[in-house]
């Protein structure tokens, strides 16, 4: 890995978002595997819920980011909330629309595993 630099003093290439405030990197993957379906729509979003958290998340990559995580998921937490007043999901709803926005304009690509594995068999 010498073509890349570790945003981390002790060149680790694992972070969390707290530990990466004010850093960028070329590539960034996040893994927001959180699909906690007995939760309420916001402790299932944990620290999603902050804007100012969320907004580190999605502004580190230079040239490309790798989101991992289940978009059912997050689109039924965002329509839970539309029907909750007083529940706020942050920038969910947000970048969920500007994903697709980036989806359709072929910027952004979205891989659904179910049906890969589907295919696969």
């Amino acid at each position: 890995m010498t073509d890349f630099r570790s945003p981390f003093p002790d060149n680790e290439y694992c972070g969390t978002v707290d530990s990466f405030q004010g850093d960028e990197a070329d590539v960034v993957v996040v893994s927001l595997v959180r699909n906690n379906h007995h939760s309420t729509p916001t402790k299932a979003l944990g620290f999603l819920q902050d804007n100012r958290r969320t907004n580190v998340l999605l502004s580190r990559a230079k040239w490309m980011m790798i989101v991992v995580g289940s978009l059912d998921f997050y689109q039924k937490v965002v329509e839970f909330a539309q029907v909750q007043p007083d529940k706020d999901v942050g920038f969910l709803g947000q970048f969920l629309k500007s994903l697709e926005t980036a989806r359709l304009d072929g910027d952004a690509v979205v891989i659904d595993l179910k049906k890969k594995a589907g295919k696969s068999k």
